[in-house]
């Protein structure tokens, strides 16, 4: 069974949610999963057991302004505007309360505010764990774990796949990589594509690329036509042509 890696990808969920449909008609079950920022958000409730028609409800149901809420003090453990405690209230009605408690084993990548170190955490307070990830610098307040303040982890990394190789060494690996966004899109591809490259001697590699989801925070736009397009790409990428299946 291959590890499965989700990449960051602005409000990117109905990607994501799209590719997880398709790897299941196609009858692969990952054995861990691990990612970073909306990959984070996706990756935890699929380790948790959650289908995906329930996902969808969690995650794409009403639009992204309604999940977060204005934070004082603005300051706090650093700047940002917007609180994703509304996240975290969500999601633990979901998750279990620890990483290390999921059913499949599961690593989330984040960033360390106070010396911008990149983290992947497969141990810990869960649903702050995801937040963390989701906590795009200046837009969202840092949150803190054991006492240490961090941020999005795809500010710097968008998928932390040498780390994810380093540590658990899988056989096979299935990334999807949601297309960056605009800003500092060149940069980060670079490293990415560093990434893939190298991982190529160290696992049977399988990539799966879908555009980005172009949401707002005032809508997520078209979701279920974003689903259908990455079932299709994530199909054809795997070499499966049965269809998507329920």
């Amino acid at each position: 069974m291959p590890t499965v890696v989700l990449s960051s990808g602005f409000l990117a969920m109905a990607r994501h949610l799209g590719f997880v449909r398709a790897l299941q008609a196609s009858g692969r079950e990952p054995s861990r999963i691990s990612g970073v920022s909306s990959g984070a958000l996706v990756g935890a409730l699929w380790a948790a057991g959650l289908s995906v028609a329930e996902m969808c409800e969690v995650l794409t149901k009403k639009p992204p302004f309604r999940s977060v809420r204005l934070r004082f003090p603005v300051g706090g453990a650093g700047p940002g505007l917007l609180s994703l405690q509304p996240i975290i209230d969500a999601l633990a009605a979901h998750l279990p309360a620890r990483i290390e408690d999921l059913p499949v084993p599961f690593s989330v990548g984040l960033v360390r505010r106070r010396d911008r170190a990149v983290i992947l955490l497969d141990r810990g307070p869960l649903a702050e764990a995801v937040a963390a990830s989701c906590a795009m610098p200046y837009i969202f307040g840092p949150r803190r774990i054991d006492g240490e303040a961090y941020v999005d982890g795809g500010a710097i990394d968008r998928l932390f796949l040498d780390m994810v190789l380093d540590r658990y060494a899988p056989a096979e690996t299935i990334v999807h990589l949601v297309e960056a966004s605009a800003a500092g899109k060149e940069k980060r591809s670079r490293l990415v594509n560093a990434q893939l490259e190298a991982a190529l001697g160290r696992t049977a590699l399988t990539v799966v690329r879908t555009p980005r989801s172009r949401a707002t925070f005032w809508s997520l736009g078209p979701v279920d036509a974003q689903l259908e397009e990455a079932i299709v790409l994530t199909l054809a990428a795997l070499g499966d042509v049965r269809g998507s299946g329920d």
